[in-house]
């Protein structure tokens, strides 16, 4: 069961604490389907993505110094057992 919880924990909001996040998780889920449907290389997926996060944060950057640590869950998130 603790190999369970890890693998739940490694689950957690990848951006948390961030109002966009999930703008940021859908770009990236796009930029991933297009490296799988070779329609781009990963060198321009990771280009495009870069720029819609770098768009994001332009448009509504944060009003705090972001930082994953933070998040009291991300403690021993996929440590090895």
């Amino acid at each position: 069961m603790p190999a369970y919880k890890n693998v739940m924990d490694a689950g957690l909001v990848p951006f948390f604490g961030i109002p966009y996040w999930l703008e940021m998780f859908i770009g990236l889920a796009e930029g991933l389907s297009t490296i799988l449907a070779e329609t781009a290389t990963a060198k321009q997926a990771l280009e495009d993505v870069a720029a819609k996060w770098a768009k994001l944060i332009a448009d509504s950057p944060l009003g705090f110094e972001y930082n994953e640590l933070l998040d009291p869950r991300r403690s021993g998130a996929c440590q090895a057992e």
